[in-house]
């Protein structure tokens, strides 16, 4: 039975008129008036009475009536049911030693094809020593050891000093671990756990003066712009320090030797579902360039 001819039935029934009905439902009264006699013809019965003055709904057609809304309503909570069991929504963890142009373009294209999902990102290398044991979904870190499925997403060359334009260090070409001793830093900290800039600061010989502690990397762009903290990034982060207007970056000098690769990683056996479904994105999204996502 033609659902359509059903919906049809139900407006005819409801003005027990042709012409009305057809203009309703934006048809011809010819093409509605067959569909409702192949209805009539399927069922075996008559639905309505036909007289010289029109048509009138008759005590086979009201009982069809009943049963049209009855089961209309039903097949309305089916199809909300079904669209609800095919919209994926949910949660998916990733952890990243640094903040890259690419995650976030990834993330960004991901979330435009599963508008659901949020993807929350944790910024610190603390889960670098057994990720596994985390209960995060996927992770960003070095390629060097890595034994996990994934993609190559960057390589970390150099590292920026992040301020807003107005900051006294703005005008400087290139700056040093020593200009940056008695600034105030902006640091991202997740389950007490600070992000790679601290641990950085005291390889180089000074505890960096942390100012504030934010949990991601948008909150930080935020405060930067605001207040006169400052805070590091490395080069992978180029497209968005370019993008946000009164953000100033300016080079590091160091004798460290930066060349590292970054994968973006997640377990053989997932632990989340969606970590599959954000393995098969990036798995496209690598075959494609991150150019066709922008």
């Amino acid at each position: 039975m033609d659902i359509d001819f059903l919906h049809d039935f139900s407006v005819i029934a409801e003005h027990e008129n042709i012409t009305i009905a057809a203009e309703i439902l934006n048809i011809s009264p010819s093409a509605l008036s067959n569909n409702l006699h192949k209805l009539e013809k399927e069922l075996g019965y008559m639905l309505f009475d036909r007289t010289a003055k029109g048509i009138k709904l008759n005590d086979s057609g009201r009982y069809f009536l009943k049963w049209v809304r009855k089961n209309r309503d039903f097949s309305q909570k089916i199809i909300m049911k079904l669209h609800e069991s095919t919209t994926v929504r949910g949660v998916l963890k990733i952890g990243a030693v640094a903040e890259t142009d690419t995650l976030f373009i990834l993330i960004a294209a991901f979330q435009k094809r599963y508008p659901e999902i949020r993807v929350d990102v944790y910024n610190n290398s603390v889960f670098l020593e057994q990720p596994l044991q985390t209960d995060l979904d996927v992770f960003l870190l070095p390629e060097k050891g890595n034994t996990l499925p994934g993609i190559v997403l960057g390589r970390r060359t150099s590292i920026f000093v992040l301020m807003h334009s107005g900051h006294v260090l703005a005008n400087k070409k290139k700056l040093t671990m020593d200009d940056l001793r008695d600034q105030p830093f902006v640091i991202c900290a997740n389950d007490r756990k600070v992000d790679w800039i601290y641990e950085y600061c005291r390889l180089h010989g000074f505890q960096p003066r942390i100012q504030i502690l934010c949990e991601n990397i948008n909150r930080k762009i935020d405060i930067i712009s605001e207040t006169e903290v400052l805070a590091l990034s490395y080069n992978t982060l180029q497209q968005l320090r370019k993008s946000i207007c009164g953000l100033c970056s300016i080079p590091l000098e160091t004798e460290d030797d930066i060349d590292q690769r970054l994968i973006l990683a997640w377990r053989e056996k997932p632990l989340n579902p969606l970590a599959d479904l954000f393995s098969d994105f990036a798995r496209e999204f690598e075959a494609n360039g991150r150019d066709a996502y922008i």
